[in-house]
């Protein structure tokens, strides 16, 4: 479990490199620091995996937007040819 130290280490770290994070986050990693290790863990594996789905879901988005161009332009033509 982290106590305070670690968690003053690692704003420390945070600050010497130039990250930085909002007062809210600071809050919430203060609150998950006080749960049991298991706790932690847990938590930090749900928050990295719905970080992951975000990149992965951008990705995906962004590859699909030449396809949805393409689709969009044909119905566009489709519409004009049928006025």
């Amino acid at each position: 479990m982290m106590n305070r130290n670690t968690i003053r280490l690692v704003n420390s770290i945070h600050k010497t490199h130039g990250i930085m994070t909002t007062e809210l986050l600071e809050k919430a990693f203060a609150e998950a620091a006080k749960l049991p290790e298991p706790e932690q863990n847990a938590l930090a594996t749900l928050v990295l995996e719905e970080m992951d789905a975000e990149k992965a879901w951008e990705a995906s988005f962004a590859k699909s937007q030449d396809v949805l161009s393409q689709l969009a332009e044909q119905a566009l033509a489709t519409h004009r040819r049928d006025k």
